[in-house]
């Protein structure tokens, strides 16, 4: 199969002016954005920003599992805008893995959560359901200490 084909990256540092740059290069060309959480109304989903950000592109592809499930306009509003709008080989392969995990977990299962919100707890009930064992890390294992009274909670 061989060596894949270098490419040259084009930075875009704002993406609001990158739309020059995007439509001239070349097929098959790479264009890399700012880190989209500096713009102001990305963590508000904002739908103007998800239109400068639209703009830069003919399609939309999310390869992020990790920041999939965030309403942001980089990620949700914009989504709405290009279609196709699709999951990436990368985002397939987490989902397959993850329904694997789930239907059909090894023992012992031991999961591992570590989010600062104690409300999203509830987004997991299929996991809770099938582990041997939870280990709760980060902010959340504040909270649970605290209600075991425990003083390191307080520090």
């Amino acid at each position: 199969m061989g060596e894949p084909a270098r490419r040259a990256v084009e930075f875009i540092p704002d993406p609001a002016t990158g739309v020059p740059t995007t439509r001239r290069l070349p097929r098959g060309s790479v264009a890399l954005v700012e880190n989209t959480r500096f713009w102001p109304g990305e963590e508000k989903n904002d739908p103007e920003l998800a239109k400068v950000f639209a703009a830069l592109g003919d399609l939309y592809v999310d390869d992020a599992f990790g920041s999939a499930h965030r309403a942001h306009a980089s990620t949700e509003a914009v989504a709405h805008l290009l279609k196709p709008a699709v999951a990436g080989f990368l985002m397939e392969k987490e989902l397959t893995y993850l329904g694997q995990l789930l239907s059909n977990p090894r023992h012992p299962f031991i999961a591992v959560w570590r989010r600062q919100d104690l409300g999203k707890i509830d987004c997991d009930p299929l996991a809770a359901a099938r582990v041997d064992e939870l280990l709760i890390g980060g902010a959340m294992a504040c909270t649970f200490f605290a209600a075991m009274g425990s003083r390191s909670a307080r520090r």
